[in-house]
């Protein structure tokens, strides 16, 4: 069985929790030499890669099969396609 990675993203996970307190440093004049990095780590880390048939979270877009479902993945993920 063939299928695809496909990227999800998550508001209330970690990542998003993360960008919140960011914002909230940015409210201050100096938290905003902290907060803005914290923002784009956050907002980063917020994606993860899922299977397409069963929606299983993977350890890494470079997974080739899938841990529970076992399906392949035989194409490049878009997000590690080269761009031209």
């Amino acid at each position: 069985m063939n299928g695809t990675i496909e990227r999800k993203g998550e508001t209330f996970g970690a990542g998003g929790l993360v960008s919140l307190i960011g914002l909230l440093l940015c409210l201050t004049c100096y938290g905003a030499i902290v907060g803005i990095p914290m923002m784009i780590w956050g907002h980063a880390n917020s994606y993860y890669p899922m299977c397409s048939n069963c929606g299983t979270k993977l350890a890494s877009y470079k997974v080739r099969i899938c841990p529970a479902c076992g399906t392949n993945f035989n194409c490049i993920p878009p997000i590690l396609r080269p761009v031209i």
